[in-house]
């Protein structure tokens, strides 16, 4: 017997597959991170209730600071990986512009 494959097996993937997966997740984490510290350090007091201390305004502000250029990295790879527009797909959709339809 020869083990049938899967199609969202993780040992057929490819490694560009792998690696916009773990782009995907991290760009996430950064981007929960960016936030929650971003809330942290405008809305503190309610922050601190929320996390039980552990969260501070300096800590977030820390933490804000020290991941904002990866954050941004993260965030244009992504950009590239997933460029939000696709003119040749586009089109091919027939989202172009129709002379016919057009009003002049």
């Amino acid at each position: 017997m020869t083990p049938t494959s899967t199609k969202g097996s993780s040992t057929n993937a490819s490694p560009k597959k792998i690696i916009r997966k773990l782009l995907n997740w991290l760009l996430l984490i950064f981007t929960l991170l960016f936030l929650i510290s971003g809330l942290g350090i405008s809305y503190f007091r309610p922050m601190r209730s929320i996390t039980f201390g552990l969260l501070t305004k300096q800590l977030s502000y820390q933490i804000h600071t020290l991941i904002t250029v990866p954050f941004i990295i993260l965030l244009a790879i992504h950009i590239y990986f997933y460029p939000p527009f696709h003119p040749i797909k586009w089109m091919k959709k027939g989202h172009h512009h129709d002379k016919k339809n057009h009003k002049k």
